[in-house]
């Protein structure tokens, strides 16, 4: 993890002077290893260097190429580096050190904008080509490195920040209403789109490419959907249990203590379980594991310590208990006046101190397991996969299957939900679920704790998400993959997870977050994930005697709305009240008043802890940056405008 910045501009003018230094000085934290910057008339690129590998220890950034006629910034680790030095070797590439920075820099000049389809990872980077007057930037496929930008028109500045961006003197800072309102609704659709106008994000798996023409963004990655791989349900474990070890090995590179966040769950287990296996047969490429869990907490009541005592037991091995990190809500307003951006959730600031201790252990990689739940979990979407490829003889096999684990009735309900409402048209599905709602009685359909102009806001976001085109020639099990693959939501929490690291000097690294593991799954039939009342099947079938029988036959899931409680319970005047009364232009009073009673009288349910959070986060990130609510209503007024934090 490095932090990278940078402007260029296209209308004769040279780039401002001290501005890339001030932007990557905002960004110290993700780069204590070095900064250097690089300056050419109209264009300036800065980069504060994160040194996590012994490879990176050669690296020196910017990098320019032999010729100088290419300039990159990149934050990243590469997972093909082997790979990818022999392509570009054999391409006549000569290489003057080790470090993935010179890799990328080599692929580009023999690829050109088609080397990230070469290139594997974690990365987010810029190669200005001043052959071409060109600044050419790439995401990585799951958007694990950050990317923030603003285009004028005339002028593109950029940085791994939102803050840099923000301050830079090209954005307005004027406020996203649109994206405002995902957030007080939580619902959220846009992945391009930040708090701000016109800042935005580039979104994972795609490129940009700017000059003095305009912007050029395309998508270069969706993952093979191919047949299943294999006939036998054995090679299919066979499989998965070598290509989950090689995810684990390649994340896991580093020359520091490699520090893992054990939460006790299937997946962050078999990650370190798998480390732990390789660290013993000598092949993981790191000098030492450190675990990390949290403690119990009364407070936050939900609690998966003991299954993560039970991996340390199987194992023969200590792992670090911390205690749950509950910050106080000035820690929130700080952050979002540091990041310029909507503060963390209460749940992703709970390993707050496991954070900072493992980077006073000298690591400078966190392995964790996210995407687990998304890529590995099943559903009863066999029955519809069966039904759409006629495969009638299949249907048959899995509901028999099914009689084992569940009654009649719920298989009826699964082959409603999940055989035949999938393979409805798209306004079918829209009539029925909004049928469903008011049959129900739901009171989120029309977020009534919304002001009238939020809300039109939302019925817009809402529409062109319907609108959205299907993708074809995906089975109905692929599709809801593909949704979950390019979720907005999903995204905003990686981020999170991601920024929260990088404040502490660590990578956040998953290994269920790579394009191996991701395109395994989407070839894996739907049946592998979910047999019977055992979720992720494949998974605990690899995974054998590698973790306890208490960990690998769990059926549950802690969940930690405790964490949001905590707070919640003594804001109920600042939510219901204080906040509504600054953010007119946001809120009806009545409405979230209720929605705060309809939390404290079901306090196990999810959605009101997330939306209560949001109106919070939003208010402190737009206070804390100096906006009020006036801006709602004129935002062409800029930053004027009282503090009411």
């Amino acid at each position: 993890m490095s932090a990278i910045a940078g402007v260029v501009r296209f209308d004769g003018a040279p780039a401002p002077a001290g501005l890339v230094e001030r932007m990557t000085a905002a960004m110290a934290p993700r780069g204590p290893d070095g900064v250097a910057h690089w300056t050419q008339g109209h264009v300036a690129l800065g980069c504060a260097l994160l040194r996590a590998t012994a490879e990176s220890r050669e690296e020196r950034q910017p990098l320019a190429n032999a010729r100088g006629d290419l300039h990159l910034v990149f934050d990243g680790v590469l997972s093909n580096w082997t790979e990818l030095r022999e392509k570009v070797q054999a391409r006549g590439a000569a290489l003057r050190d080790r470090s993935d920075a010179e890799l990328v820099l080599a692929a580009y000049d023999v690829f050109g904008e088609d080397c990230v389809r070469e290139i594997d990872g974690d990365f987010a980077f810029v190669v200005w080509d001043g052959r071409r007057r060109v600044a050419f930037c790439a995401r990585d496929r799951l958007g694990r490195r950050p990317f923030f930008y603003m285009w004028t028109g005339r002028a593109f500045v950029f940085a791994s920040g939102l803050r840099p961006v923000l301050d830079s003197g090209f954005a307005p800072q004027t406020v996203n209403e649109p994206a405002l309102a995902e957030y007080l609704a939580a619902e959220w659709s846009s992945r391009d789109e930040t708090l701000w106008r016109g800042v935005m994000r580039l979104v994972a798996a795609h490129t940009l490419a700017v000059d003095e023409r305009g912007l050029r963004i395309a998508r270069y990655w969706r993952p093979r959907c191919d047949a299943p791989l294999f006939a036998r349900e054995e090679d299919y474990v066979e499989h998965y249990r070598a290509m989950f070890a090689d995810c684990v090995r390649r994340a896991a590179r580093t020359d520091r203590p490699l520090a893992c966040e054990v939460s006790g769950g299937l997946d962050s287990s078999a990650v370190f379980a798998s480390a732990e296996q390789q660290r013993r047969a000598g092949v993981l490429p790191a000098p030492a594991l450190v675990p990390y869990t949290l403690a119990p907490d009364d407070r936050v009541g939900a609690t998966e310590t003991q299954y993560a005592r039970a991996v340390a037991a199987h194992l023969g091995l200590d792992i670090r208990e911390i205690a749950p990190t509950r910050p106080p809500l000035d820690w929130y307003r700080a952050l979002a006046r540091e990041a310029g951006d909507f503060p963390a959730f209460p749940n992703a600031a709970m390993f707050e101190d496991g954070r900072r201790q493992a980077a006073q252990s000298g690591a400078r990689v966190l392995l964790t397991g996210e995407g687990g739940d998304e890529f590995l979990s099943g559903g009863h979407l066999y029955y519809a996969d069966a039904l759409a490829r006629g495969r009638l003889a299949a249907f048959w096999r899995d509901w028999k299957a099914d009689r084992a684990t569940a009654s009649l009735r719920m298989r009826l309900g699964w082959l409603a939900r999940e055989g035949v409402f999938p393979l409805l048209p798209p306004a079918l599905q829209t009539a029925a679920r909004q049928t469903v709602r008011v049959a129900r009685g739901a009171r989120r359909t029309d977020c009534d704790w919304l002001a009238p102009s939020m809300r039109a806001h939302i019925l817009e976001r809402r529409a062109a998400a319907r609108a959205r085109p299907v993708e074809r020639g995906l089975s109905p099990s692929q599709q809801e993959m593909m949704r979950t693959l390019d979720d907005a939501f999903a995204a905003l929490v990686s981020e999170h997870v991601e920024r929260l690291g990088a404040r502490h000097g660590l990578e956040t690294r998953s290994p269920m977050l790579s394009r191996t593991f991701v395109e395994t799954a989407f070839a894996t039939p739907e049946r592998m994930r979910l047999k019977g009342d055992v979720a992720k099947y494949v998974h605990v079938r690899a995974m054998g005697d590698l973790l306890p029988p208490a960990v690998r036959d769990r059926r549950d899931k802690a969940e930690f709305s405790g964490a949001f409680r905590i707070r919640l319970d003594d804001m109920r005047d600042l939510l219901t009240r204080e906040i509504p009364a600054a953010r007119p232009g946001w809120l009806a009073p009545g409405g979230v008043r209720a929605l705060y009673d309809a939390l404290r009288d079901a306090p196990a349910r999810g959605a009101p802890n997330w939306t209560l959070w949001s109106i919070f986060g939003c208010h402190a990130t737009y206070a804390c940056n100096n906006f009020d609510s006036s801006l709602l209503r004129n935002p062409a007024h800029g930053r004027e405008g009282a503090n009411i934090a």
